[in-house]
């Protein structure tokens, strides 16, 4: 495939590599397409979610009534629903419960495996409440996280700016802010780093085709490499606290993979004016004396 690939025509070459990065990042982040499909269909009607009927909504509503003095108000059974949902449904990222990076399951998924992320946890609160006759609780979302919106009341850890709501019977999306972008930039790295470091080269591998520099390849490969670790060594921080913006760590570690990966562009033109990138892989063997006879 490496030969085949080399000997189309440019105008060619790129299209087919790009369709070829797609499909690499498409099955690194989403491995599963089935449950893609369903994603897809649940951000443009987020309340398809919501089930009010589901086998153990009785059981939840009664357990929920237990911890309540007859009397509760609506604050005290929004945070009832809320210790219930925190205490029963264990934190868990998507991509470990379902393959994904992402996926929002129905109520009765949630509660069926007990392990959930926000998206999870959100539609499982929103259910409990619109069984309780909050109608007009909804899911609303950033980047980062989702949460639920019951009237002018946010429940479930409210993540500030809303780029993702359903109102009216339409899924609005806005396009974030800087600090909302940057969150989500920084949550990679809690994403598994190997499926990180796939989609980085197989970014590298087109971009270096077709050079066959081994030594080429070393070098590209451990600039990158060197960028990805200040790049996560930010987001940790970003994450920890530590940090609130972008830093040095942040805007080198994003360099050094852009070059690498304009390096390897280049690499076979490169590897052709210098002999010490050529490397055995690309040696040209020289006739000896005795084949010459």
């Amino acid at each position: 495939m490496w030969t085949k690939l080399a000997q189309l025509p440019p105008y060619w070459r790129w299209p087919a590599k790009t369709g070829l990065f797609a499909l690499a990042v498409v099955a690194v982040l989403f491995p599963h397409p089935v449950l893609l499909v369903k994603q897809i269909q649940a951000l443009r009607n987020p309340d398809s979610l919501i089930q009010t009927n589901f086998p153990g909504l009785a059981e939840i509503n009664a357990t929920i009534d237990k911890s309540l003095p007859p009397d509760a108000d609506r604050d005290k059974q929004f945070k009832a629903i809320e210790r219930f949902v925190y205490q029963n449904i264990k934190y868990r990222y998507d991509w470990y419960n379902w393959g994904n990076l992402d996926y929002w399951p129905t109520a009765e998924e949630t509660w069926a495996l007990k392990k959930e992320d926000c998206d999870g946890r959100a539609v499982l609160a929103a259910s409990i409440l619109r069984s309780r006759g909050y109608t007009n609780a909804t899911i609303v979302a950033n980047l980062k996280h989702v949460w639920v919106k019951v009237g002018d009341v946010e429940l479930m850890g409210p993540g500030g700016e809303k780029v993702f709501r359903h109102e009216g019977g339409k899924t609005i999306v806005t396009v974030p802010s800087w600090k909302t972008l940057l969150d989500a930039i920084a949550f990679t790295c809690k994403f598994p780093i190997v499926r990180s470091l796939a989609i980085f080269f197989a970014a590298l591998m087109l971009c270096f085709h077709p050079c066959r520099s081994i030594t080429g390849f070393f070098v590209t490969a451990t600039v990158g490499l060197v960028g990805f670790l200040l790049f996560f060594d930010w987001s940790g921080m970003y994450m920890d606290n530590e940090v609130n913006r972008v830093d040095h760590n942040f805007i080198l570690g994003v360099l050094l993979v852009a070059t690498s990966l304009i390096a390897a562009l280049f690499m076979e033109k490169l590897a052709a004016k210098y002999s010490f990138i050529r490397g055995s892989a690309s040696t040209k063997t020289e006739p000896s004396e005795t084949a010459l006879r």
